[in-house]
């Protein structure tokens, strides 16, 4: 893999196209990665060059997806909304009571933060009562998760992240 960069109209989608359409004759599969709202353009713009049949346009979480379903094995998915529900019965186990308006919410934001940069709980330090509550949240959060047997779609993004550090599929 090789990453392409330059300003906008210097050719970096047609060399892609060019590699895709080679790939393509010589009927192999292509994942073209990109943001999900550049799919129909991606689409549109190699069927006008010819027949597509092989041509995936994923965005970076489908083929997270696709890799863990070929090589490693899935887990049911943790929604955003199933996150937050979550997060509530960990604060509610957490301080015995059911939590504020918005705070699980808020705390199910915190953790996908944390989560986002590679934090895990015991990693967080435990300055003030309120980081204290945070730490101890997002702990019983990954052990509730644990136990229903889910991910979260940071879980899953890297667990694709070290199966393909590890070079343990066939791209």
């Amino acid at each position: 893999m090789r990453l392409i960069v330059g300003p906008p109209a210097s050719g970096r989608t047609g060399l892609l196209q060019k590699r895709a359409t080679e790939a393509l004759e010589a009927r192999k599969r292509v994942w073209w990665l990109c943001l999900p709202h550049q799919r129909s353009y991606v689409y549109r713009r190699m069927a006008g060059a010819g027949a597509v049949l092989g041509l995936e346009v994923l965005s970076f979480q489908q083929a997270y997806y696709r890799l863990l379903a070929a090589s490693y094995g899935l887990r049911p998915i943790l929604t955003g909304p199933a996150r937050v529900a979550l997060v509530g019965e960990a604060l509610r186990s957490e301080a015995q009571t059911l939590p504020n308006p918005g705070e699980a919410r808020l705390f199910a934001r915190a953790v996908a933060e944390a989560k986002r940069y590679g934090v895990r709980p015991e990693h967080l330090p435990a300055l003030d009562l309120e980081s204290q509550r945070f730490k101890r949240v997002f702990g019983r959060y990954e052990e509730l998760k644990a136990s229903w047997g889910r991910w979260d779609y940071d879980d899953f993004r890297d667990a694709a992240v070290q199966l393909v550090e590890a070079a343990r599929f066939e791209p």
